[in-house]
């Protein structure tokens, strides 16, 4: 049974791919290279390093995958700069780097939890546990956080790229 529900829709996986390209590579990119504006030039549809994005989308996507399971991953960079020079690099990420860029995005997801929760008059008491669906809570620190913040058990038995699937099967 349904009760009240509420959250940020447009929150998942692209957007923690977007904080490790915007927090992590593009810093790298700039002590390396000569850019001028390099994350609007990536990000704009018609600027110079448009490509870019994407390919550090996904580069940032495969490293979010790895830290899920292990804890550093390593982010091979080939950029040319402004000046036509071209950069090689190997940036290593940490879990712990990528857990500061998302943490502020999993406590407004739990804020969001704890109003639903207030708003029909429960507490973290009332429930058994949290199921959690989507790949963006693969990632360790999700689990946790919820957990924490509610103080209740994070379901994690269930595949929760399957689990609305499964439920609805």
């Amino acid at each position: 049974k349904i009760l009240d529900h509420e959250g940020d829709n447009f929150l998942g996986g692209v957007d923690f791919d977007s904080s490790i390209v915007e927090g992590l590579i593009i810093p790298k990119l700039e002590q390396s290279g000569t850019f001028a504006d390099l994350a609007n030039q990536m990000k704009s549809q018609d600027g110079k390093h448009n490509n870019l994005w994407a390919k550090c989308l996904h580069k940032a996507e495969e490293a979010k995958i790895e830290l899920s399971s292990k804890l550093s991953s390593e982010i091979e960079i080939e950029v040319t700069d402004d000046l036509d020079d071209q950069h090689d690099g190997v940036l290593s990420v940490t879990r712990s780097d990528f857990e500061n860029l998302i943490k502020p995005s999993i406590d407004r997801t739990a804020d969001m939890i704890k109003a639903i929760l207030t708003r029909n008059n429960l507490s973290s008491k009332d429930l058994n546990f949290v199921l959690m669906v989507g790949g963006s809570t693969l990632v360790p620190l999700v689990r946790q956080r919820v957990g924490e913040l509610l103080n209740i058990q994070v379901v994690t038995d269930i595949d929760p790229t399957t689990a609305i699937v499964m439920g609805a099967a």
